[in-house]
């Protein structure tokens, strides 16, 4: 892939996911405001966090009808959840 491909790509991703820095600065005010809150959680349950808190300002910031953020809302649940049920087994 050369630096033309990568620039479309990028050009591409902004129309469907919304301007990077806007997404990373509302990611970054969330984690701010839930820090407290992650402390207790694992490193599995906290990267899923994170993973929820990006397609969630990639629909704040982009398109809401952007069906793939949804299911990886979705996704990203379900393997926070499995990471409390492997605790408990």
């Amino acid at each position: 892939m050369d630096v033309k491909d990568i620039e479309e790509m990028l050009n591409e991703r902004q129309k469907t996911h919304g301007d990077f820095l806007e997404i990373a600065s509302l990611v970054n005010e969330a984690r701010n405001v839930f820090s407290g809150v992650l402390i207790a959680c694992g490193p599995t349950q906290s990267l899923a966090f994170d993973m929820i808190l990006m397609k969630l300002a990639r629909i704040a910031v982009g398109h809401c009808d952007n069906e793939d953020n949804w299911r990886d809302i979705a996704g990203y649940a379900v393997l926070g959840a499995r990471s409390i049920e492997s605790k408990a087994a």
